[in-house]
């Protein structure tokens, strides 16, 4: 049972790779951003989009996989299993992004 638990932990471990694809606009101060962000427990796709040359709009759609069990309700094993969306829509502000790009970073 326990060679078994170690084999399942490395499994996910292994599948937990985090793949990010990024395609990105030139402008003169922040980019606008697309990312496909992938884990073995969400799906999401993420949009940046430059408001001003050091702040961005930020929106995020995910589909998040969730699963457990109960026990303590019933004497039986019971398992459940979800699908979770979220949707974010948050600003960023970059303070010294133009220092950086001044200086060659």
């Amino acid at each position: 049972m326990f060679k078994m638990k170690i084999k399942l932990f490395s499994i996910l471990l292994l599948c937990s790779v985090f793949v990010v694809k990024s395609f990105a606009q030139e402008s003169d101060g922040v980019k606008n951003v697309h990312s496909v962000k992938l884990s073995y427990l969400s799906l999401g796709y993420s949009y940046e989009h430059a408001i001003t040359k050091q702040a961005v709009i930020n929106s995020e759609i995910k589909l998040l996989y969730g699963f457990g069990a109960n026990t303590i309700i019933s004497s039986s094993r019971v398992n459940y299993y979800a699908l979770i969306p979220l949707i974010r829509l948050e600003p960023r502000y970059y303070y010294n992004f133009l220092k950086r790009t001044n200086k060659g970073k």
